[in-house]
């Protein structure tokens, strides 16, 4: 429309062109505007993504937060039990939203008491298996594909996958059947159900069977993540 207002201008009258120039302005500056919007508009959008940035930046914390007890709690367990623990950690500079740091470190805590506790052996029964005297727990975290990967391993005599079914069958958890046609990993699995402890007394450490049921609920359901079990003998 502008286009022909200025062919039609410049054929009439001075009137004419004064109307085809103030059109041809106009149209300078709806371009002009345009262009000064776009650009106000991507500022706009960087300074909105640097703000996102710096926000969760400011909301993320390292392991480190919640591993630093954990030294201590391996050494006054092995202490108090008569085993010598090397601990190990691996990667407690990875990063997690707070609000992930705060709810995790429960289950971490159980997961570590209880490769001290039920996984190494006592030294004399790490020498009879041909072993170094002294276990070893390890804890390592990193990224892996978008999602922080955490591991605690031990050294120590793996996850016995008989007494669990000793006791799944006392407790009547699943018949006799059932119990034989479970594959290893269902087996080892049975450790997440509430109340389930292999350990034959109570203590303040274990056989209260509180701990790896409520570290699935926290990983699972509550941070919507995933937990595996491996374990091989000795």
């Amino acid at each position: 429309l502008i286009n022909k207002s200025i062919e039609h201008g410049t054929s009439g009258n001075g009137e004419g062109r004064k109307m085809a120039m103030a059109a041809h302005d106009l149209q300078t500056k709806i371009k002009q505007l345009s262009l000064n919007t776009r650009d106000a508009l991507n500022i706009h959008d960087l300074l909105t993504d640097d703000l996102r940035e710096k926000v969760l930046k400011m909301r993320m914390l390292s392991l480190s937060t919640v591993l630093n007890s954990l030294p201590r709690l391996v050494r006054d367990i092995a202490t108090s039990s008569g085993k010598k623990i090397d601990f190990i950690v691996e990667g407690a500079e990875t990063e997690l939203d707070k609000k992930v740091i705060e709810k995790i470190g429960d289950p971490l805590l159980h997961m570590v008491r209880n490769c001290v506790d039920h996984g190494i052996e006592s030294p004399k029964d790490r020498l009879k298996a041909g072993k170094p005297e002294k276990g070893t727990v390890r804890f390592s975290a990193g990224y892996e594909g978008g999602h922080v990967l955490i591991e605690v391993m031990d050294d120590g005599s793996g996850i016995p996958l008989e007494k669990i079914k000793d006791k799944a069958r006392a407790r009547k958890m699943f018949a006799d059947k059932a119990l034989n046609e479970m594959s290893e990993t269902e087996i080892t699995n049975l450790i997440f159900h509430p109340g389930f402890s292999t350990s034959p007394i109570i203590t303040d450490i274990s056989g209260r069977g509180v701990g790896m049921d409520v570290a699935k609920e926290c990983i699972v359901e509550q941070l919507k993540g995933s937990i595996q079990v491996e374990s091989k003998p000795d």
